[in-house]
């Protein structure tokens, strides 16, 4: 759905996708797939039709399922949370691996998907100091700052 590593849209798109395997008996089956399919009147072709026009807060509809099946010891639902986690964690590498030093989730998922984390991301996580909307905020006022002194500069 064109979203972040371990997002919920990503967790909500592959649970719609595997959910579809195990159905056609291509992956074992669990409390959590027959949840997902009721949602669908247990046709896994509306499963389909829904994927072809879901918006990444669509599939994210699903993240909260998976993590509820996870706190059940659902095994396919500890999968998909163990996959995100490692999504999040190759950034989390790469990032230190160039100097990152701290690293903070955001978004609704980041604390159901912290445990899942790799013990040297967790290493380098803080409290996030803001939300996106604050980030961006301040974006925006380093840019404004930065061509205000560029200004100033060419104006002397």
């Amino acid at each position: 759905p064109g979203t972040g590593e371990g997002s919920g849209a990503c967790i909500g798109c592959e649970t719609a996708r595997r959910v579809r395997w195990a159905y056609a008996g291509r992956g074992p089956w669990s409390g959590l797939w027959k949840n997902v399919l009721e949602r669908f009147d247990g046709d896994p072709h509306a499963i389909v039709r829904w994927m072809g026009a879901a918006r990444p807060r669509d599939f994210a509809s699903l993240a909260p399922l998976v993590i509820e099946y996870a706190g059940r010891n659902d095994a396919v639902a500890h999968q998909l949370m163990r996959e995100a986690a490692a999504q999040i964690d190759v950034v989390a590498q790469r990032l230190a691996a160039v100097g990152v030093p701290q690293l903070a989730l955001a978004g609704g998922l980041a604390q159901s998907i912290e445990p899942w984390l790799a013990a040297t991301t967790q290493e380098h996580l803080v409290v996030p100091r803001g939300d996106a909307l604050s980030g961006a905020l301040q974006m925006a006022r380093d840019e404004a700052e930065r061509l205000a002194l560029a200004q100033s500069a060419v104006n002397h």
